[in-house]
């Protein structure tokens, strides 16, 4: 295991054991409290005993940002900051601050607590209890997936999970801003003059929040809700995920190439064929001709085969015309494809398998492939592409 992989599975471990002491705590402090001095209460004694640890897993969570922004895991940097600022702004200024405003530096009232005045309370616990949900799906699948070995149930949660407490955070981070937004402003917390270079201004925390936050729930979260059920999509489906790229040769469907094989979450498969003839697919010969015989005789091999790989698995179904292959005019020049440094293109047919080189690697593979006649032989194609079932089992 290389040291970026034990890192991470870490700082994944550790973050998940923080959320799980934090529903740890959020029951065992209403149970403490017990039921006789009413719910709000047991409530807040919940939340009281979980806030130490849900600001700390918070604080320790702003690493995510780093891990997407040097390549240690795959994301958008934009949507990992959204999502960390946002929710650290709502906890700390908002459910921390109002709670127990002297671990902000703030005087706290004579009696009570803001967050209670506002009615707040239960939207944080409820807060609180959709993170920490959430985060115990999440952080699991993640240390599993370092050693390249998923539970399928410890899957189905992590993409399925999200469904319910994604919204129902969401609606309790809105509405804790809310409720206690005027109180925040009515004590001016938060304000503060600010001078950059040589222009000064007071800075307004209300009027910051009215500002971001409207665009960041309307906007940021159907975004970030719509990509993760496409991520689910993806990620639940029964079969690979196959891709047909046509045209290799232009920069533009390159460029597909290599993101897709630089993106990919498990190992690569590439089939490099010569097209088929127009119109040659018809019910008698279901997988066509090409203008390259080795080519029609590998379809009925290897393509029945392809479509059951396993989901972890992308497919590259890579179809190139007979004239930018061969070099001739008008495309007079080496075809990509044969100095792509993954694929290293000889001759077509080629059936290529790019094994990941261990767990968390983004581009480095282990490369096997058949070439022209070796993709007549069933056997040996059945035994290239049984590595992807061995490996996910």
């Amino acid at each position: 295991m290389r040291a970026t992989q034990a890192y991470l599975v870490l700082y994944n471990a550790l973050q998940g054991c923080g959320w799980a002491a934090v529903v740890v705590q959020l029951v065992r402090g209403a149970l403490d409290k017990g039921s006789a001095d009413g719910a709000t209460a047991a409530a807040m004694a919940g939340l009281r005993a979980a806030m130490p640890i849900v600001s700390f897993v918070q604080l320790v969570g702003l690493m995510e940002m780093m891990h997407v922004a040097v390549g240690l895991v795959r994301g958008s940097l934009p949507a990992a900051m959204l999502q960390a600022f946002g929710r650290n702004i709502v906890w700390f200024c908002f459910a921390v601050a109002l709670f127990t405003p002297e671990a902000m530096g703030f005087a706290p009232p004579k009696r009570g607590n803001y967050l209670e005045e506002v009615d707040g309370v239960w939207p944080a616990v409820v807060l609180a209890f959709a993170w920490a949900l959430a985060e115990i799906c999440r952080y699991p699948f993640y240390v599993t997936e370092q050693f390249g070995a998923t539970p399928s149930f410890l899957k189905y949660l992590r993409y399925t999970g999200f469904i319910v407490l994604y919204p129902l955070g969401a609606t309790a981070e809105a509405t804790v801003l809310m409720r206690g937004l005027t109180k925040v402003a009515m004590l001016q917390w938060f304000n503060c003059p600010i001078a950059i270079g040589g222009f000064e201004f007071f800075f307004v925390f209300q009027t910051f929040v009215h500002i971001v936050a409207p665009p960041g729930y309307l906007a940021g979260f159907p975004m970030i809700y719509l990509y993760m059920l496409r991520r689910r999509r993806s990620a639940l489906r029964e079969g690979p995920r196959y891709e047909k790229i046509k045209d290799a040769h232009t920069p533009a469907q390159l460029e597909r190439v290599d993101k897709f094989i630089e993106d990919a979450n498990g190992d690569v498969v590439a089939f490099i064929y010569g097209s088929r003839r127009e119109g040659s697919v018809t019910a008698a010969k279901p997988f066509g001709e090409s203008w390259c015989p080795d080519c029609t005789t590998a379809f009925p091999i290897i393509e029945p085969r392809l479509k059951s790989l396993p989901p972890t698995t992308i497919v590259l179904d890579l179809p190139v015309d007979r004239s930018p292959y061969k070099g001739l005019e008008p495309f007079s020049k080496v075809h990509p494809l044969k100095e792509h440094p993954s694929i290293l293109l000889e001759r077509v047919p080629t059936l290529l398998y790019l094994q990941r080189n261990g767990p968390g690697s983004r581009t480095r593979f282990d490369r096997y492939a058949l070439v022209e006649e070796e993709c007549h032989v069933e056997e040996d194609v059945a035994a290239l592409l049984s590595a992807a079932w061995k490996k996910e089992q």
